[in-house]
């Protein structure tokens, strides 16, 4: 197997390490058979371990159809001779050796990733698959954020996710009321349902009402979304107010003495800003611009 040419810079002027593995070199890959006592999970794996429910049904799933998707790994020179660092597949792993199993194909990586990039291909594996709950891209991304300096939206592009989903993902990780989350990881409350009831921040008790009204099928996602929007109005949400005139300047205003609110509000804020300039738009646009990011 031939090494592949160094990856360049992503266009939007990102910086990558000389050492990065990117979805490329996955595809340039090497199958290789591994017994399930030579694989070794990731510690920094960012898909967290499956209720004992939903591992059954991998298990069961499993015996009726075997291993469908091989296992990606990579070989870990801090391992044993023989052994290999899982990178995605993890539940599956642990589920073979339930069913029982002794082995499984993997996708062996042309070469090993640093941390970071671990982190960003298995976040851009859970957003393409739909694998991951909004707590864990939030908390991958958070990760490539704090570690490469990267902004949410640069995140965003690099694991191919819209910019707009990891801005509720985060909004959600943030705001929505910690009661819920059981509820949210097990997706008993949809990813748009929870987004929407992270938006009412710090107001709890509000939240838990809205859900509890969902939850007994007496609001549809619909009209929770409406009446996430009739409280922000009646308790004064922050919303951007855009200087009347010829659209050149912006003024902003923050009714909120909710600190995560205020940071997500300003998150967007700026993201919107950076994509006007981008655009070549006014600032004027920037109300209507962070208004298409809510609504994607």
């Amino acid at each position: 197997m031939t090494d592949p040419s160094p990856p360049r810079d992503p266009p939007d002027g990102t910086p990558r390490s000389p050492t990065a593995v990117t979805m490329a070199d996955v595809g340039k890959r090497l199958m290789r058979h591994y017994r399930l006592a030579d694989l070794h999970p990731d510690p920094g794996n960012v898909r967290a371990d499956p209720d004992p429910v939903a591992l059954g049904r991998l298990v069961e799933s499993l015996r009726t159809h075997g291993l469908q998707q091989p296992l990606i790994v990579w070989e870990d020179p801090v391992l044993p001779a023989g052994g290999a660092r899982l990178l995605d597949g993890h539940r599956r792993w642990k589920a073979l050796g339930l069913v029982p199993l002794p082995g499984a194909d993997c996708v062996v990586l042309a070469r090993p990733p640093d941390p970071l990039e671990v982190t960003a291909i298995q976040l851009t594996l859970g957003v393409t698959g739909q694998h991951l709950n909004p707590y864990e891209v939030a908390d991958a991304a958070r990760r490539l954020v704090d570690g490469l300096g990267l902004t949410w939206d640069q995140v965003a592009r690099r694991v191919g996710c819209s910019p707009s989903k990891l801005s509720k993902a985060r909004g959600v990780s943030e705001g929505a009321a910690p009661a819920l989350r059981p509820e949210i990881e097990s997706g008993a409350i949809p990813f748009t349902v929870a987004a929407a009831l992270a938006r009412l921040g710090g107001d709890f008790a509000a939240q838990a009402e809205v859900a509890g009204r969902y939850r007994q099928g007496l609001l549809t996602r619909d009209a929770v979304e409406a009446e996430v929007a009739r409280l922000a109005r009646r308790t004064g949400r922050p919303r951007p107010r855009p200087v009347k005139g010829r659209g050149r300047v912006l003024s902003y205003a923050l009714a909120t003495d909710d600190h995560g609110v205020a940071e997500a509000e300003l998150t967007q804020l700026v993201e919107a800003v950076r994509k006007a300039k981008r655009l070549g738009l006014p600032l004027g646009s920037v109300p209507q611009l962070m208004t298409a990011a809510r609504a994607a």
